[in-house]
């Protein structure tokens, strides 16, 4: 999710301030992509379109939904707690801090790959520290 020309969306968007979330009014960015959707990835691999995530309401404005394991280990991605991510639910949560970021009554507005929404909060997509919202292929 670009707006600079090179993304894969670009083409078809015509007003840049559908990158901007209207209740986020600080941030240039109000969305984040599912960061295993970051290099091309066929919609036949996504084994459950209904279950899987393709965009997020993000806080940093980095634009990237980052896993909660790591794609080859399956173990926590604890480096990104705190910075990118809700932390784990041992800790606190850092509302504003984290993405995705639960800006709408404490809940995440979420865009999964079959096109239809959902609000969730951040502690269900951390999920136990697993890919359960993000990869299932």
């Amino acid at each position: 999710m670009q707006s600079d020309g090179n993304g894969l969306l670009d083409p078809y968007i015509k007003n840049t301030q559908v990158y901007r979330c209207p209740s986020s009014k600080t941030q240039v960015y109000g969305y984040g992509y599912n960061g295993a959707l970051s290099y091309t990835v066929e919609l036949a691999k996504v084994k459950s379109p209904a279950e899987i995530l393709i965009f997020v309401d993000d806080t940093w404005g980095g634009r990237i939904a980052y896993l909660p394991a790591h794609e080859t280990t399956g173990a926590a991605n604890l480096a990104n707690w705190g910075a990118n991510f809700a932390n784990p639910a041992a800790s606190p949560f850092v509302w504003g801090e984290n993405t995705p970021y639960g800006r709408h009554n404490g809940v995440v507005n979420v865009g999964f790959c079959d096109g239809h929404a959902k609000a969730m909060t951040p502690e269900v997509l951390w999920a136990n520290a697993t890919n359960k919202w993000y990869r299932d292929w």
